[in-house]
């Protein structure tokens, strides 16, 4: 993990590296808004570049699906897919929120706070932001059984498409009784990477499971409650590289930024999945193109006023 991670800064940092020195040469920027202008760039830059060849890559995906559909084996190293019924291997877990007996889950609380803040004209305006308290996932060790075995699920990377609409009332009391019974660790930027790779690469026996205190505010009926659950016995449908020495799904970690693949977790068959990817890459290469649209807009603006 750490190889490609090192790879995707060094390609950031020379990519922003650039652009830092085409607004030192063509335009008069004061520090440090040269940099984070330079950052912002190479960001939306790589996010377009990424999403550009995501479409290319996603014959992959594509591929991976149909040979799932009708039933071939799989392949080690190769991308791969599994569409059938996830079950653990041993006791569900439980979700925090709604108390469903599952496989996976991840969950949010959170509050709006509203801080006035006053212009140069002297007029207060109220910014409203969304500060998340609590947060947490869980991984519990399952398997998906389908028509090309049993593969396990050894890691995932977002559940957004398990998403559900949650009771806020029975929501708290449930958060109440969960924050409770746990021990939650301090978030801590430092800490963003490591809890990163372990989500993503799993592969844990006991499987995985993080409970964290972001502001440790103390939690209120008006909270806002996220949850997204894989519960037990439901047809989901994986896409990953396949490793035969451990039976399952793995992260694909190559050399460089664009070529590090982490395990997906769709709800549904294939055809949902296939849905579900359209609109992702969509989005994504939609919204990388608006950033490199803008960022690169006021560039050039500042070039030619300057």
């Amino acid at each position: 993990m750490k190889r490609p991670c090192l790879s995707s800064v060094i390609y950031f940092v020379l990519i922003t590296a650039i652009y830092e020195g085409v607004i030192r040469f063509t335009a008069s920027v004061p520090f440090p808004f040269d940099l984070l202008l330079a950052a912002m760039c190479a960001l939306f830059v790589g996010l377009l570049f990424t999403g550009i060849l995501g479409l290319w890559t996603g014959r992959q995906d594509y591929a991976a699906l149909k040979r799932a559909e009708q039933g071939e084996s799989l392949q080690e190293g190769r991308m791969e897919a599994a569409i059938g019924i996830i079950t653990p291997l041993g006791e569900p877990l439980v979700s925090p929120l709604q108390k469903i007996p599952c496989v996976a889950y991840s969950y949010k609380i959170s509050h709006i706070e509203e801080n006035r803040v006053r212009d140069s004209d002297g007029k207060w305006t109220t910014n409203r932001t969304d500060k998340t308290d609590y947060s947490g996932y869980a991984l519990a060790p399952a398997t998906i059984r389908c028509k090309n075995g049993n593969p396990r699920l050894l890691s995932f990377t977002n559940l957004d498409s398990f998403s559900s609409k949650l009771d806020r009332a029975q929501s708290f009391i449930n958060a109440q009784s969960y924050l409770q019974t746990i021990t939650t660790e301090d978030a801590d930027v430092s800490d963003a990477f490591s809890n990163a790779v372990e989500i993503i690469e799993g592969d844990k026996a006991q499987g995985i499971r993080k409970d964290w205190r972001v502001s440790g505010s103390e939690i209120k009926a008006d909270f806002l409650f996220e949850e997204q659950v894989v519960r037990t016995d439901e047809m989901v449908t994986a896409l990953g590289y396949y490793s035969a020495e451990r039976g399952g799904f793995v992260p694909y970690l190559g050399g460089g930024m664009l070529d590090h693949v982490s395990t997906r977790l769709f709800k549904g068959d294939g055809k949902a999945a296939r849905k579900q990817m359209a609109v992702n890459k969509a989005f994504n290469l939609l919204f990388a193109l608006a950033g490199t649209l803008v960022t690169n807009g006021i560039l050039i603006a500042i070039i030619l006023r300057g």
